[in-house]
């Protein structure tokens, strides 16, 4: 199948489809194996007939691999950065937290979140509300443990990579909407970042953790990535996205993330 970059069309690779009932958890193996043979991840059946396909959900971003992701069935916060990332994220506050990292201080400041959200860290499966929510833990070749989460909002598949780096991602099946680093340094290259998205093929992409504002991590600047991509396009504040109105094929979206000013 084509896909459509905003006027710019890529052939994406085939893939096999994902092998169910295995266990969402870590991989037997040292890193490097893991690394050399995709991790096999346990999709759930979908809840799609569970609701109506008009109602949206806003997705916004704040900076780096954090994003707020409201809807109907509740409100999701990714990865959440602290103050002195160069990211403003203001009151936040949200029903649930993902944790892809919860090593690395710059993408697990759950103290900025208001309430007493769910936070979750860990691989697994999660029903929490309106929101169902997969865990699927990949490894770093350093060792480190990242988990992919599948978000489950109101009909919409949203797949946040959080920090892998060569993993393959072919597994990830029906993802409407994807989040995926560009930024290169702590995770993908943006020509890799490039390939795996036109792999997973969701309905919409969205570029996270780059160079932006007072960012004070060593990243690649989008500019990168938008080449790889041949794309240009304005950034928005925010997108509302809904089952009825995505898009046939793969469209790259940009969003403004929060710069402290």
């Amino acid at each position: 199948m084509l896909a459509s970059l905003c006027g710019v069309w890529l052939c994406p690779e085939s893939y096999a489809p994902p092998l169910a009932g295995r266990d969402p958890g870590l991989p037997a193996g040292p890193p490097h194996e893991e690394i050399a043979h995709p991790v096999d991840l346990y999709i759930p059946p979908t809840r799609q007939g569970r609701y109506d396909h008009s109602v949206p959900v806003e997705i916004t971003y704040l900076g780096r691999n954090c994003f707020r992701l409201k809807g109907r069935g509740g409100t999701v916060i990714t990865d959440p950065c602290p103050p002195d990332s160069g990211f403003a994220l203001g009151k936040q506050s949200a029903d649930i937290v993902t944790v892809s990292r919860r090593d690395e201080p710059g993408y697990s400041y759950t103290a900025a979140i208001s309430g007493e959200p769910m936070v979750l860290d860990a691989p697994g499966e999660y029903d929490i509300g309106g929101v169902l929510i997969t865990g699927i833990a990949t490894r770093r070749p350093d060792g480190a443990r990242n988990v992919v989460f599948v978000c489950e909002i109101d009909g919409i598949r949203i797949g946040h990579l959080g920090l892998p780096m060569t993993i393959a991602f072919e597994e990830l099946k029906d993802i409407d909407v994807l989040l995926l680093p560009v930024g290169g340094a702590n995770s993908l290259q943006p020509n890799a970042a490039a390939d795996i998205m036109t792999r997973i093929d969701p309905r919409v992409a969205i570029p996270m953790n780059y160079k932006a504002g007072g960012e004070t991590l060593d990243l690649e600047p989008l500019e990168k990535f938008l080449k790889e991509t041949g794309l240009k396009s304005e950034p928005q504040a925010k997108i509302t996205v809904s089952r009825s109105q995505l898009p046939s094929d793969l469209t790259v979206m940009l969003l403004e993330p929060r710069i402290v000013s």
